[in-house]
């Protein structure tokens, strides 16, 4: 019981995504050896096999959600600190500024 409590706990305490994934995970091995018994180990298993294959798309869902905001970010850096072709902001903005901000454009923005 104190390891499925722990799981729960993990669960709600969690950070990011992927431990409370894993923390909800750990949570059912507990309750799986809790459930299992002589007569009890087809329902243990169903109950494991269900938990799991709906866990797939808890999964999925979290990485698809991950990959989603890393692509966020990889285009609004690229735009930030120019990359090339997001950078034709850049000639125009170093032309038109006085030298002082153009230092500041490169060396601190």
């Amino acid at each position: 019981m104190l390891a499925m409590y722990s799981g729960q706990i993990g669960s709600f305490s969690s950070r990011d995504l992927l431990l409370f994934f894993i923390m909800w995970e750990l949570e059912f091995i507990p309750v799986y050896l809790l459930l299992s018994g002589k007569k009890r180990l087809y329902s243990a298993t169903k109950f494991l096999l269900c938990t799991a294959g709906g866990s797939i798309f808890l999964l999925i869902g979290v990485l698809a959600l991950e990959i989603i905001l890393y692509f966020g970010f990889l285009i609004a850096y690229a735009v930030k600190s120019p990359m090339i072709p997001l950078h034709t902001w850049l000639p125009d903005t170093h032309g038109e500024a006085h030298y002082s901000t153009c230092m500041l454009l490169a060396g601190i923005l």
